[in-house]
């Protein structure tokens, strides 16, 4: 083999390299494991708080975790959200305090649907019901026992 190949060889296997390096770091991406929701009463007073493990694939500037909480059919009745910097591979173990809508009542959370952004949100990308103006790099809706 002269020169000429091993050269064209070379090139050829950095640039596959390269290209999978590319595709995996734009392709990292996040998982929810374990979403449990735990209630707390004190004071005849009752508050919920959401825990799950966050898988993360990647790494990650910014992620804003949000969760919006509904009955077995289907009302909004609260929402929480955390706001992770500089995160890394690995997983993180979540803990959020549930803020419950004055209209809930005796209301308990039956299903969650987390969201994730890869930005921090405004108070105005936020909507009351749940829902949000932007798209959501990770959404899922999970059954809570």
């Amino acid at each position: 083999m002269n020169n000429k190949h091993a050269f064209v060889i070379f090139i050829t296997a950095l640039l596959l390299i390269i290209f999978t390096f590319t595709v995996v770091y734009n392709n990292a991406g996040v998982d929810v494991l374990n979403p449990q929701v735990i209630t707390k009463t004190v004071d005849d007073k009752t508050s919920y708080e959401l825990n799950y493990s966050l898988a993360a694939g990647g790494n990650f500037k910014v992620l804003d975790c949000e969760s919006a909480y509904y009955t077995s059919d289907d009302q909004f009745i609260g929402k929480s959200s955390t706001v992770l910097e500089n995160i890394t591979i690995g997983g993180i173990p979540m803990y959020e305090n549930i803020t419950m809508e004055e209209n809930a009542g005796n209301s308990t959370p039956k299903k969650v649907k987390i969201s994730i952004f890869k930005q921090k949100l405004t108070p105005e990308q936020k909507l009351a019901n749940g829902t949000y103006a932007v798209d959501a790099f990770y959404e899922k809706t999970f059954d809570l026992k």
